[in-house]
C-alpha cells in the first residue's frame, strides 16, 4: 500500500482524526485525505480480507432454520436451527468484520440452490468460498 494510503487510513481508522486533520498533516485537501484512505481500505480488503463486510440472511429449510453468511470472496457459514444464530453472528463479526449486513441480495442465488436443494431439483451447487490463505483452525 502507498505510503499516503498507509498514514490516511492509520490517521482516520486508528487514531480517530477527521479527515480534515489528516488533510493537515499530510499537506493535502480534505478530499485527497478522504481518497487516500478509501484506496487504503479498499488494498486491505483485496488483500487481507480485512474490513470485509459480512452479509447474512434466513431461510426455511426442512432441518429448520438455516442462517446463511457471506463476504465478497463468498459464502462462508451456514448455521443450522439448533445453533445460536446471535452467537453464530458475533463470532463472524469477531473473526471476519463488524460491518455485517442482513439479508442482502448478495444471498439470492445460494438460497435458491439451497431451496432448489430441498425440493429435490438440484444435486450439485455452484457456491463459491473464500479462498483460504491460512489453512490453520
Amino acid at each position: 500500500m502507498p505510503h499516503k494510503q498507509r498514514q490516511s487510513v492509520a490517521y482516520h481508522y486508528l487514531a480517530g482524526l477527521p479527515y480534515t486533520e489528516v488533510a493537515s498533516i499530510l499537506g493535502g485537501t480534505t478530499e485527497a485525505a478522504r481518497r487516500a484512505a478509501a484506496d487504503g481500505i479498499a488494498s486491505l480488503r483485496r488483500s487481507t480480507g480485512i474490513f470485509s463486510t459480512s452479509h447474512n440472511r434466513t431461510i426455511d429449510s426442512p432441518a429448520g432454520s438455516l442462517l446463511l453468511a457471506a463476504t465478497e470472496t463468498g459464502l462462508v457459514r451456514v448455521a443450522y436451527a439448533n445453533e445460536d444464530h446471535d452467537r453464530v453472528l458475533q463470532a463472524l463479526s469477531d473473526r471476519i468484520s463488524p460491518r455485517i449486513l442482513h439479508h442482502p441480495p448478495r444471498l439470492d442465488a445460494t438460497a435458491r440452490e439451497l431451496d432448489e436443494y430441498f425440493a429435490g431439483r438440484r444435486h450439485t451447487f455452484s457456491l463459491t468460498g473464500p479462498r483460504r490463505r491460512d489453512h490453520r483452525h
